[in-house]
């Protein structure tokens, strides 16, 4: 049997461009002019490359830790949402069980 390696589920990095583009662009720091949507649209691009390499990390530890278990072991990792005045953000659940320690 394989051990079953961490994976970032594809639309998790989606997941928290969405949370971290509200924070920076809906709070009024983004004005309709021209100018200041490429600036914002080039912080976006900035943000998810950012966020990218953070989800790759995250990815390397839970994967590192997930190798650490024992076998049968059930991981479970949580992500909890937000919840704002205007917008609400659900959060995520990943679940994964070790299935054997051959590889």
């Amino acid at each position: 049997m394989r051990v079953c390696k961490a994976m970032t589920p594809p639309h998790l990095c989606s997941w928290t461009g969405q949370t971290y583009q509200s924070v920076e662009c809906d709070s009024g720091e983004c004005k309709s002019t021209e100018s200041e949507e490429r600036d914002c649209s080039d912080q976006q691009l900035c943000h998810e490359s950012e966020m990218k390499d953070l989800m790759r990390k995250l990815d390397s530890k839970v994967g590192k830790l997930f190798k650490a278990l024992p076998d049968k072991a059930l991981s479970i990792i949580l992500l909890p949402g937000q919840t704002r005045t205007s917008e609400h953000f659900p959060g995520l659940c990943l679940i994964g069980v070790k299935n054997g320690s051959s590889m």
